[in-house]
């Protein structure tokens, strides 16, 4: 959700500044700073797609 938020900034200062705090604190968000989501111009529907493929992949994954 925090993700998403912040993608809705219109403010390039602003998103430049999250960036730049999600990258200098990796220790506090490794999934985010070593997902290339914060350095990619991702689109939502990217996102969305890339996150629902990567649910059902784990979905569909034997037990």
């Amino acid at each position: 959700m925090a993700d998403t938020a912040w993608r809705r900034l219109d403010d390039p200062t602003a998103i430049a500044e999250v960036r730049a705090h999600i990258l200098d604190s990796a220790d506090l968000y490794p999934t985010l700073s070593t997902s290339s989501f914060v350095d990619a111009a991702w689109t939502d529907d990217d996102l969305f797609a890339l996150g629902l493929d990567q649910v059902l992949t784990q979905l569909l994954q034997p037990a």
